[in-house]
């Protein structure tokens, strides 16, 4: 039942997107103007909002925090998943915006020296120059880096602890799925009476005919 809860809650909404230009009288030519709005178009149909949205709706209902990256490849774009034992977010930027703090203990998860390379390639340049100065120092720096918004860095909290929102509802379902189970059981004896009574049953509750 907790499960379905945060199922239902995290595809609730539909996620419907508009996209509205600003115009500031004197920069940039209509023509300008209207292939940016196409662009900006363009990236949110790429983004997949609806399905994407439900995706990270439901971590945070589930660990009361999503962290995540914006990739961008070419035109093609998507928000990746990152591991929440490996993320934190103490500060906002001047937009108010949750910055996003990265362990570069994460890489060290990968053992494979080729492969940690190619996946630290793929990490905002911040990244990138954040791990060269870690792996110069034999790993004693600090781990954390920081990812702007404006990076790709993507930080949503529901309150100033990560604690999921419908936990508090546990004890009540375990006390709902407890009473079910007892009445279940009662329903169970009451029938067994019932055949008890209208039929003949040996010491055994074999039938007897």
């Amino acid at each position: 039942m907790y499960h379905n809860n945060i199922d239902f809650l995290a595809h609730l909404p539909l996620y419907d997107t508009v996209v509205i230009p600003l115009y500031e009288e004197g920069k940039g030519s209509a023509s300008l103007i209207t292939k940016a709005f196409y662009n900006a178009c363009e990236f949110v149909d790429k983004l997949d909002l609806p399905n994407t949205f439900s995706r990270i709706t439901t971590n945070w209902l589930i660990n009361g925090v999503y962290y995540g990256i914006l990739r961008q490849n070419g035109k093609d774009v998507t928000i990746q998943d990152l591991p929440i034992e490996y993320c934190r977010s103490r500060f906002k930027d001047f937009n108010n915006l949750n910055i996003l703090e990265f362990n570069l203990n994460y890489f060290m998860t990968i053992l494979e020296k080729e492969a940690r390379f190619e996946a630290v390639k793929t990490f905002p340049e911040e990244v990138q120059q954040a791990w060269k100065r870690w792996e110069r120092s034999s790993h004693k720096d600090d781990p954390w880096v920081m990812i702007s918004a404006g990076g790709g860095g993507i930080s949503f909290g529901f309150a100033t602890d990560a604690i999921p929102p419908l936990i508090s509802s546990i004890p009540a379902l375990k006390k709902l799925q407890d009473a079910v189970a007892r009445e279940e059981k009662r329903d169970e004896n009451e029938l067994r009476k019932l055949l008890i009574q209208q039929m003949p049953i040996d010491k055994d509750g074999e039938l007897v005919f």
